[in-house]
């Protein structure tokens, strides 16, 4: 790739991994995950009983500023190699044992079909 037509930046300069990522936390597949509370618990001073069915949503984590800075810019650098992991905050794929057993292929096909499409879109 080269640089881009409008702007000059460097289309080579990020990863197609990160790129396909940080659209994941600002465009996921589903709005959220459901998991059952087998015991009582508090999160942050509110007692939640049990059993009960929690619903996580990875829309709305994603584009909250606690976890992420300017969360609603698009900045596949959040995902470099350096920098710090978000592990409960994103999962575009759910987390545990009970997460997306095509997670894995998912992930392989949308760098494969990626290589060579990661381009600068200038808004």
């Amino acid at each position: 790739l080269t640089g881009c037509g409008c702007c000059g930046a460097d289309a080579d300069a990020v990863p197609c991994p990160q790129v396909l990522k940080e659209t994941l936390r600002v465009y996921p597949t589903i709005p959220g995950t459901r998991r059952w509370l087998q015991r009582p618990c508090v999160i942050d001073g509110i007692h939640i009983p049990a059993p009960v069915s929690v619903i996580l949503s990875t829309y709305i984590m994603g584009r909250m500023a606690k976890f992420f800075d300017d969360p609603l810019r698009f900045d596949p650098e959040r995902f470099s190699p350096d920098a710090p992991k978000p592990y409960y905050c994103y999962f575009p794929f759910a987390l545990g044992p009970r997460s997306c057993l095509g997670q894995v292929f998912a992930q392989v096909s949308g760098w494969s079909l990626g290589v060579g499409e990661c381009k600068c879109v200038c808004v």
